[in-house]
């Protein structure tokens, strides 16, 4: 029996996408994420704008950081 598999390829654009926009969302500035996630502002421009690759360590922190984020966000609208 054949299964149907698919594979979804995942470029440095799409990490530079989704960076710049959760950072937006976030309403950070480069500087403040850079620091955040413990990079240099000349590294996450390059993420952002494709040209570079983040590191597995670097997707994790990012993800983190992100759930941290909106586990505080939630929390702020839960008790207040």
């Amino acid at each position: 029996m054949e299964e149907n598999m698919s594979r979804t390829l995942v470029d440095a654009a799409f990490y530079g996408r989704a960076l710049r926009a959760g950072r937006r969302s976030a309403h950070l500035n480069r500087a403040d994420m850079a620091k955040i996630l413990k990079i240099s502002r000349d590294v996450l421009v390059r993420i952002e704008n494709g040209k570079k690759l983040p590191s597995n360590d670097l997707i994790k922190n990012i993800f983190t950081e992100s759930c941290i984020m909106l586990w505080a966000k939630n929390y702020k609208k839960i008790n207040n």
